[in-house]
């Protein structure tokens, strides 16, 4: 298919030559990779890189300039006059660069402003940096920061300028991370749990009849058990090694207690407690590490809730500048970027398809199903 030189001309794709070779026909080219491959022979490649660095270091030398200036915001100043020299520079700084339109990235600043950015400087020239210590209660249908039980009550949580997020990304970071490892292995027990119930459900399982709303309860268990003991009992003489271990069960502690797997009965009444006490287990270790995750995050969000009362003005300054403002327009700004490499992609991608067979080729089908369809009419007596 036919590469338009301008595309190829610029600096986000690689050169030519990385994603297509000569086909002996001038003007056309074939793709050298797979049409599915082409996006990841892109990022790899330096150019790109080099671009993504130089975008990267307009957007920092555009942060660098007028971080004094937010960090110097005080109670009285002008918003308006902040945001007009905001966008004015960073239309600007992104003018000069090649395929990103500088309007879009003004746009990804003035959307941010309008939705977040405006409200948050209004509060600091208004109200003042200290502003950044208080959290209110979140209003109804508001997404909570964070949630803290007291007693029998679920009090939900916003930062008035500053997001707990940001606290905890800065200041307990550790912390996160347990309660992050917590939630993943908890994760893992309750996929486990429900394979485990998933086989033992269906036709005549152990565990078929033994469910609730959702899933199987350990009430039902429990009740189970406690029927499978009251069996044996009546089933076995008390001598009977099988008398004894089921008289040892306590049927509302069964899982909590050794149990000796792989005992036999013509009833199935011993398969059936394996398995039983084998679904205990699952459960058991799934409800431990979720007691224990609520637990981590609670006392979490108790220093979090602390650290908001200790926050220097040059802390929130911080937060609110480089960790909230200027990562959110970052990341705003990474999206364009990232959604004007996909567009460049699927364009290769569309060329790819739409070009993949040559002309000649797509004759030849043609004169073929030609001369299908005149060999058909004839066997069907029509004239050609």
């Amino acid at each position: 298919y036919r590469f338009h030189s301008r595309l190829s001309g610029r600096p986000l794709l690689p050169r030519p030559a990385r994603l297509f070779s000569a086909n002996g026909r001038e003007g056309y080219s074939d793709l050298r990779v797979e049409a599915g491959e082409v996006r990841s022979v892109i990022l790899k490649n330096e150019e790109f890189k080099d671009y993504r660095d130089r975008i990267g270091r307009v957007l920092d030398g555009w942060r660098q300039e007028h971080a004094p200036r937010l960090r110097g915001l005080e109670v009285g100043d002008l918003p308006k006059a902040l945001i007009r020299d905001l966008a004015e520079d960073l239309l600007w700084r992104f003018a000069g660069l090649p395929l990103l339109d500088h309007y879009a990235v003004y746009q990804c600043l003035m959307d941010y402003w309008e939705e977040v950015m405006q409200d948050d400087v209004f509060l600091v020239v208004t109200e003042g940096w200290s502003t950044g210590r208080l959290i209110r209660p979140a209003e109804k249908g508001e997404e909570p920061d964070f949630s803290r039980k007291t007693g029998r009550k679920t009090r939900k949580y916003v930062g008035t300028l500053i997001p707990s997020s940001l606290v905890v990304a800065r200041f307990f970071s550790e912390e996160q991370a347990l309660v992050d490892s917590l939630e993943a292995k908890l994760s893992v027990a309750s996929e486990k749990r429900a394979e485990f119930e998933e086989v033992h459900t269906i036709d005549d399982g152990a565990l078929n009849g033994l469910e609730g709303k959702n899933g199987v309860t350990k009430s039902n268990v429990d009740a189970r058990v406690g029927e499978l003991k009251s069996a044996i009992l009546h089933a076995y003489s008390t001598a009977t090694p099988e008398f004894k271990r089921a008289k040892a069960i306590a049927k509302t502690k069964f899982g909590t207690r050794p149990w000796e797997l792989g005992l036999m009965d013509d009833e199935g009444l011993f398969p059936e407690l394996d398995i039983l006490h084998e679904w205990l287990q699952y459960s058991i270790t799934e409800s431990d590490l979720r007691k224990e995750c609520r637990e981590r995050i609670h006392r979490l969000y108790e220093q979090v809730e602390a650290r908001y009362e200790s926050l220097t003005e040059n802390e929130i300054r911080t937060l609110a500048i480089d960790d909230k403002w200027m990562a959110s327009i970052g990341g705003a700004i990474g999206k364009e970027v990232e959604r004007l490499t996909g567009g460049l992609v699927d364009r290769v991608r569309v060329l790819t398809g739409r070009y993949a067979d040559a002309l000649p080729a797509l004759e030849r089908q043609v004169e073929d199903y030609s001369a299908r369809v005149e060999s058909h009419l004839r066997q069907m007596g029509l004239p050609v």
